[in-house]
């Protein structure tokens, strides 16, 4: 797919560039590309800290930084630091909000102890198959993300991952009904208290494998409800709660 760009500007989302668009003289720069994001995310995870100079009060206050030059929290927080070299003509609308979907997600890892964090950076260490999978599986997740809220929901998920209240697949699976289902159901779901949903817009949350519909034949009619899922369960204890 073709993005309309300035010569030399970078575009976040495309994972596999290595280096600026435009001068092809460019292509064995040594300045990373979106890969660079790869391990740089892994490593924030492991290593936490720096994410609270991007909180205020509870909320992520990513403006003031932008205006502090992103150079000073980078030093803090290394996944900034490559965004930083990507970003070099200048932050626009996208990487902005990009920016913003990321210390969303790493600030919902806050409260993740330093033992599972260094349990996840030894497997991590010892399988860099599975570091970069996961590290690009997050950036890809987190570029879809069509609302802000839901990079937290992706944090706490992973969050369990890295708790070990799930395994990976079911994290992939969890992370899978996020991106697909609306912002806006998911807010629903969060009030549902049992293992079904009894009105219509149960419907809504099948393409996202978080129900499934169920039609029970009774006399004078059927009746049609929307049972969860083990992951809309697990979406809605884990993220939702």
């Amino acid at each position: 797919m073709r993005h309309n760009r300035r010569p030399g500007e970078l575009c976040v989302g495309q994972l596999g560039e290595e280096s600026e668009v435009g001068d092809q003289g460019d292509r064995n720069s040594p300045e990373p590309g979106g890969r660079a994001l790869v391990p740089s995310l892994v490593h924030a995870i492991a290593e936490k800290g720096g994410t609270d100079l991007l909180v205020e009060n509870g909320e992520v206050v990513l403006d003031q930084a932008l205006e502090k030059g992103l150079e000073g929290v980078a030093e803090d927080i290394p996944i900034l630091g490559s965004l930083v070299k990507l970003i070099k003509v200048g932050i626009g609308v996208r990487e902005y909000l990009f920016l913003r979907k990321l210390a969303k997600f790493l600030l919902a890892l806050n409260s993740i102890p330093d033992a599972d964090r260094e349990s996840f950076r030894e497997r991590v260490d010892a399988d860099p198959r599975f570091r970069d999978s996961v590290g690009e599986k997050l950036l890809l997740l987190l570029e879809r993300a069509d609302d802000l809220d839901k990079p937290a929901l992706i944090g706490k998920a992973f969050g369990a991952f890295l708790q070990r209240r799930i395994d990976y697949d079911q994290f992939v699976r969890m992370a899978a009904g996020l991106d697909r289902a609306l912002m806006a159901d998911l807010r629903r779901l969060a009030q549902v208290s049992g293992p079904r949903i009894e009105e219509p817009w149960g419907a809504d949350l099948v393409p996202a494998g978080i129900t499934v519909m169920s039609v029970h034949q009774l006399v004078g009619g059927n009746l049609t409800d929307y049972p969860l899922t083990e992951t809309g369960a697990l979406v809605r204890d884990i993220c939702l709660r």
